[in-house]
């Protein structure tokens, strides 16, 4: 078959610019060539709202499951890696179900602004232990060779670290209680993706059971059902 992108087009708000205002040739040329070394493809464009920034390009014998970044000026901490949890969420429940080879990447669209802060890089290297494989890391991360958390106490160090450098926010944090990890997490917003993205890092390097322990957070009494759906299944 030749090679296919499917990409639903209508952004996820109402306010959100449709993906092919940006998803312009030369992207999609890029991420071809870096993926499958061809610029023969296809593109089918679905008339339903995108969930996750994630699009998907498929051959005759491999899926690729293509989470976008955020494009226009970095905005705060969180601005790259609030959609992952959700891609990676549709990414195993549709994984468990294809005869294909599938694998999930990221791709840096064009940004202004720093994307190599402590916090991002931080988030980045969790998204490197989970198994998130990055298209173009020489573009959104000219700057920095990323390595995975070999271990858990590794990621809880940094993680403190970062948490002693922002004190005024109590974001999301890990505890080792001997027989099980504590993964205490807020159920708003930006900090239910960063408690998401902990776990599936967590329940990657290790088989040490996690408990997680939600922490009210606005109006929100519990992260996304969606989002736990994926804990388990992960």
């Amino acid at each position: 078959m030749k090679a296919k992108f499917i990409i639903k087009r209508i952004g996820a708000q109402n306010s959100s610019p449709c993906y092919d205002t940006f998803l312009i040739k030369g992207i999609l040329d890029d991420i071809a060539t870096r993926l499958i070394h061809s610029f023969d493809y296809e593109v089918q464009w679905v008339e339903e709202r995108n969930k996750g920034r994630l699009i998907t390009l498929e051959t005759d014998k491999e899926k690729f499951y293509i989470n976008l970044s955020q494009t226009g000026r970095v905005r705060g901490r969180n601005y790259q890696v609030q959609s992952i949890p959700t891609a990676l969420s549709i990414y195993f429940n549709e994984e468990k179900c294809q005869k294909k080879k599938c694998s999930f990447w990221f791709y840096f669209l064009p940004f202004n602004g720093n994307n190599e802060t402590n916090y991002m890089l931080f988030f980045y290297r969790v998204m490197k232990t989970i198994g998130i494989n990055f298209i173009n890391p020489d573009f959104g991360l000219e700057h920095t060779i990323l390595t995975e958390y070999s271990t858990v106490k590794d990621m809880i160090l940094a993680r403190n670290f970062l948490r002693q450098a922002n004190s005024g926010n109590q974001s999301t944090y890990i505890t080792d209680e001997g027989e099980y990890y504590h993964i205490y997490g807020k159920t708003f917003g930006a900090n239910q993706k960063e408690t998401t993205l902990l776990c599936f890092a967590i329940s990657a390097i290790t088989d040490k059971p996690v408990k997680l322990f939600q922490i009210l957070d606005n109006t929100s009494t519990a992260i996304s059902e969606q989002d736990k759906n994926a804990i388990e299944i992960k």
